[in-house]
């Protein structure tokens, strides 16, 4: 949390987050329906599409430490339960 600054990087790391939650087969099947409706008339949008959606994707690095305290507090939420 500590690298958001903007609107846009809090944004990008959402968007991170929800790449990395989500089956890899769902993004390529996007670009490819993408493709078939011959969206863009340029087929380098498709490549920087790719490119920027990894580079977000990327960004989910800046959470691995919310996701760290996740983990700890649903420990401990477990070990309460059994007391």
């Amino acid at each position: 949390m500590s690298e958001i600054k903007t609107v846009s990087d809090a944004f990008d790391v959402l968007v991170a987050r929800l790449i990395s939650q989500s089956d890899q087969s769902q993004i390529t099947a996007f670009l490819e329906e993408l493709k078939d409706a011959k969206v863009f008339n340029d087929r380098k949008c498709y490549t920087r599409l790719k490119k920027k959606i990894i580079e977000v994707a990327n960004k989910a690095g800046v959470s691995i430490s919310d996701e760290d305290i996740r983990e700890l507090d649903d420990e401990i939420k477990n070990v309460g339960a059994y007391v």
